[in-house]
């Protein structure tokens, strides 16, 4: 799942100020109904939503399936006169990101239901914090270049292993894959060390194409946890 925040420039219709308070609320019900237009013609692909219109620009938000589909999505979209688009630049977001957008949407009266749209997508249980452990998004840094990323791992005494991994990843320049295309297993006592070199390696893989999304996500395991779940299971057996 891909989650995006588009922000457009736009020609603000002459009459648009002239606009009564029902005429500005018969849009934001046509634009509602647009959306969910557009999700069915999409077969359930993708879900734009508007979440702001100003004088000389809006935004909007967009969850899509894959990402192959979103640029010529929301072209259609906003072909309605209303936009009166110009020119606009979509940027990739967290789940997060995306969920207060269309918390903002809703207020603006540009959606119906905004949990109905995280249902429609099966992320309506992605929580910050939950039973112990913590879920997490980030973006992955796209302006690190592979001595960036070599000299990342010297810094942190980690060459012997990752500079090698980095040459193989440079030499798959074009390769496609779906999915993960490789697993790592990685060990270091300290977690910002551990952030810092799985960080460096998604830089790399997306750099070269091995991985089509900027965000990630993260699960952090609390020891307490998992030794709580194991006692609780072991007491449990000995029934």
């Amino acid at each position: 799942m891909v989650f995006y925040k588009v922000e457009a420039k736009r020609d603000m219709p002459e009459k648009e100020n002239e606009m009564s308070t029902r005429e500005k609320r018969a849009i934001c019900s046509c634009l509602a109904e647009r959306s969910d237009n557009f999700y069915h013609k999409c077969a359930g692909e993708c879900f734009i939503a508007t979440v702001a219109i100003r004088d000389e620009s809006a935004t909007f938000t967009v969850i899509a399936k894959t990402t192959d589909i979103v640029k010529s999505q929301f072209e259609n979209y906003v072909a309605e006169p209303v936009f009166q688009i110009k020119s606009y630049k979509i940027e990739e977001i967290t789940f997060s990101s995306f969920s207060s957008l269309l918390t903002s949407s809703l207020r603006n009266s540009f959606i119906v239901n905004d949990d109905d749209i995280l249902e429609r997508f099966e992320v309506d249980a992605l929580q910050p914090h939950r039973g112990g452990y913590e879920f997490g998004e980030a973006i992955i840094d796209d302006s690190l270049s592979l001595d960036d990323c070599k000299n990342i791992a010297s810094n942190l005494l980690f060459e012997n292993t990752m500079h090698p991994e980095l040459d193989r990843i440079a030499k798959t320049s074009g390769v496609k894959s779906v999915g993960h295309p490789v697993h790592y297993l990685l060990k270091a006592d300290n977690r910002d060390i551990r952030k810092t070199v799985y960080k460096t390696l998604l830089s790399a893989l997306y750099s070269k194409g091995r991985i089509k999304n900027k965000r990630y996500s993260f699960v952090d395991l609390s020891y307490s946890l998992v030794y709580s779940t194991s006692f609780k299971i072991g007491a449990s057996s000995s029934r």
